[in-house]
């Protein structure tokens, strides 16, 4: 039984991505981080503004705070999912997930995503970027890149990353899919995101490092562009954006490094 409910759940979810490819065409979104940097004004910024956003994993801290909600909400973790169960449907009726986890979350509405692989070392020879989500996407150690590739699916160009601070205190030495303990420091825009000691997922840095070039020679191959709107941090793979200067009429995109 449980096989022909992911079998359906596939089906539907390939019908979806169809449906959805291209829907916003030429408009462009946001692909929201969850690091410190991310600050809850700009989510209500961008949606005053009515901007199309994906956002992931426990964005929905931020709701009691802010009217935006996001367009569409992902979560690729299963660590992260295991702790999620029983309560992200109190806060979205429909997610995005691999195709993995496609069982999980029962009573709201699922998506899922083939995994295509980890993205390879050599970008040269082949883009690991996925354009179309019905075929499936790339893996690059972080929900952000999978976030990327739903963006383009759904057509926006330009691409504005915020909250991406590209850096974890205390996950030095890390070994990747090997848990550690959540440190007291806080690496995501609100207090309580992690608990002090719960074991988590690790950033493995030098993966996300060949995700995002992945993603940047896509933008130079396809004329879709990705800036990186983040206040500060630590990812420089795409051209930088001032996020207030969007709302302004003054876009003022430094050069590529």
């Amino acid at each position: 039984m449980s096989s022909e409910k992911k079998e359906k759940i596939i089906q539907i979810s390939n019908q979806y991505w169809a449906r959805i490819k291209g829907l916003y065409k030429g408009k462009r979104g946001f692909v929201i981080g969850n690091g410190p940097s991310l600050k809850l004004e700009h989510l209500d910024l961008i949606g005053s503004h009515g901007d199309i956003s994906i956002a992931s994993n426990k964005i929905f801290l931020a709701y009691e705070k802010v009217k935006w909600r996001p367009t569409f909400h992902t979560v690729a973790d299963a660590c992260l999912m295991d702790k999620l169960e029983g309560t992200l449907q109190n806060y979205t009726d429909s997610i995005h997930l691999p195709d993995s986890s496609a069982l999980r979350f029962p009573g709201i509405s699922k998506y899922v995503w083939k995994d295509l692989g980890e993205v390879g070392r050599d970008k040269s020879r082949s883009i690991n970027f996925s354009d179309d989500i019905g075929v499936g996407a790339y893996a690059g150690a972080t929900i952000t890149f999978f976030n990327l590739q739903f963006a383009v699916h759904l057509g926006l160009n330009p691409i504005y990353i915020i909250g991406c601070d590209h850096f974890y205190s205390n996950e030095e030495n890390i070994q990747k899919d090997k848990k550690v303990a959540a440190p007291a420091t806080n690496n995501h825009f609100i207090e309580g995101y992690r608990v002090e000691g719960e074991l988590v997922n690790p950033a493995p840095i030098d993966i996300m490092n060949k995700g995002y070039a992945h993603a940047r020679a896509f933008s130079d191959h396809s004329g879709i562009k990705i800036y990186n709107a983040t206040v500060g941090g630590h990812l420089e793979a795409f051209k930088r954006a001032s996020f207030l200067d969007l709302f302004n009429g003054r876009n003022k995109c430094q050069s590529y490094l």
